[in-house]
């Protein structure tokens, strides 16, 4: 049963039973069903309607939130998309990836001057040796 035909049903019950009751509280016999009780009564209704509307907010809330949740990873996922695919159109890969690799030579060069001085490039040495001794 849907919310909304649910709630109406519920409302046409609690109208027709304050309805009873104001007719049984208008005739004029000895079972006539006293105010306290009536209040009683009424109020109990509310009661469980409220409750049955909370449970209702708590069950569309916890839906709400799953369905936040999962837009928001499709969202992200269509941007970090766009943004890739705007980058590999607008960027020179082949350049930059030129680049990562020289610099990464660089660094390996660099690195082999330093520990090792004889290092030969072209026949010729490419690092004086280390100083000897206490320098």
């Amino acid at each position: 049963m849907s919310p909304p035909r649910f709630w109406a049903i519920a409302i046409i019950v609690f109208v027709a039973l304050i309805c009873l009751l104001f007719y049984s509280a208008t005739i004029a016999h000895t079972n006539r069903v006293p105010y306290e009780s009536f209040l009683s009564i009424v109020l109990t209704a509310l009661g469980v309607m409220l409750a049955t509307l909370a449970i209702l907010v708590g069950l569309a809330a916890i839906w709400g939130f799953q369905q936040i949740g999962s837009q928001a990873q499709i969202q992200a996922d269509r941007a970090v998309e766009q943004r890739l695919s705007q980058m590999l159109e607008d960027a020179d890969v082949p350049g930059m990836i030129r680049t990562h690799v020289l610099q990464q030579a660089d660094l390996v060069y660099s690195d082999l001057v330093v520990t090792r001085p004889e290092f030969v490039v072209d026949n010729r040495p490419v690092a004086k040796e280390y100083p000897k001794g206490d320098a």
